[in-house]
């Protein structure tokens, strides 16, 4: 999804929500005390630094992102109308963002539970939309997945498998280790649950992960920068709020 080319987080964009069609593998180095579902939602993106180093990666970075995404199917459905009217929008976003709806594929199998299929297998849901967002000043990617279902005991499902998904300490994706941290986090949004993990390979990229249920309804985001980015200024909690709200009222 990038001309950053941040193959991690596209992967675990990927594994989260629906997006590459990339297959890779996983193995997992299991944590002691893996995280719970909670409501609450985040409050900022990771400061520099803040992932340790995991290993080698063969993923180089360019010097900035783009919303476009390389690797989704070309006959897959896009968010244009219906549930697409739920996504983020660069509106929403504020200056210096742009992108919108793009291809919903598959996803990959995520990083905690890498023997399992990938969210969107494990609970399909009635309908997908997906967008892919950049900020050229900030260097920061942004994907969103949307997720509808009949039920809100089918949705609770999805949220529950991803939780599942990243609660350990690393796992692999795609032969890339990524480190993964759950996210402190602060009550005060839309949703019925909410949880959030920072990731990073310790060398390339390094980002924040949010898995949130508003009802039937599954939202998922996926924040990126270079791992030597002081993202500390990008207000998340404020692009989480509005996703939610997205998701709820559409």
């Amino acid at each position: 999804m990038n001309a950053l080319h941040l193959a991690v987080p596209s992967l675990a964009a990927a594994a989260l929500l629906a997006g590459c069609s990339s297959s890779g593998s996983a193995t997992v180095e299991t944590p002691s005390g893996a995280g719970s579902a909670t409501t609450s939602a985040t409050s900022s993106a990771p400061s520099s630094g803040e992932q340790p180093s995991s290993g080698t990666t063969s993923t180089t970075p360019s010097s900035e992102p783009s919303a476009s995404s390389s690797s989704a199917d070309a006959g897959s459905s896009t968010a244009a109308g219906g549930l697409g009217n739920g996504l983020l929008t660069p509106a929403d976003l504020g200056t210096g963002y742009t992108g919108g709806p793009r291809p919903v594929t598959d996803g990959t199998p995520m990083p905690c539970t890498p023997s399992k299929p990938a969210l969107g297998k494990q609970v399909p849901a009635d309908e997908d939309a997906a967008a892919e967002f950049a900020n050229k000043t900030e260097q920061l990617q942004l994907s969103e997945s949307l997720k509808e279902y009949a039920d809100e005991a089918s949705a609770k499902r999805a949220f529950t498998a991803a939780v599942d998904g990243f609660s350990c300490s690393s796992g692999k994706l795609s032969d890339t280790t990524i480190r993964i941290v759950t996210k402190p986090a602060a009550a005060g949004t839309a949703a019925d649950e909410l949880k959030a993990w920072d990731f990073g390979d310790g060398k390339t990229v390094k980002g924040t992960i949010v898995a949130g249920r508003v009802g039937n309804r599954f939202v998922g985001l996926t924040f990126a920068v270079p791992a030597t980015k002081d993202a500390s200024a990008i207000d998340l909690s404020t692009i989480v709020n509005k996703a939610l709200t997205r998701a709820k009222q559409s």
